[in-house]
């Protein structure tokens, strides 16, 4: 959670930046914007828990997070490689998928 927290300015500027982005060709532009922007709303809902420094609220927050992050890469294309390496091997960028291990 420490770590989570810590790394929200990251996950903002990352959240952000994708919103202000044109939807990707492999998208329609309606989801794309309702996607980035459920990731925004996502990350902060996870702000607020890290704020409040409520666990029990952190797990749910953090995992919605993950979901719609991964959703929006869905949406981008990226999914693919992120199969190939990720999260389903326990190897690549998400490793063992530990709080804190996760880049936007």
């Amino acid at each position: 959670m420490t770590d989570t927290c810590a790394a929200l300015p990251d996950f903002r500027a990352h959240a952000d930046a994708l919103a202000a982005s044109p939807a990707p060709a492999s998208s329609e532009p309606a989801s794309w914007t309702t996607g980035t922007k459920e990731l925004s709303n996502a990350v902060v809902s996870l702000e607020t828990s890290c704020k409040a420094s409520d666990a029990a609220s952190f797990e749910p927050a953090f995992e919605r997070v993950h979901d719609v992050f991964h959703a929006v890469m869905e949406l981008a294309g990226a999914n693919e490689e992120h199969d190939k390496h990720g999260e389903h091997g326990g190897l690549g960028e998400h490793g063992s998928h530990e709080h804190g291990a996760h880049k936007m």
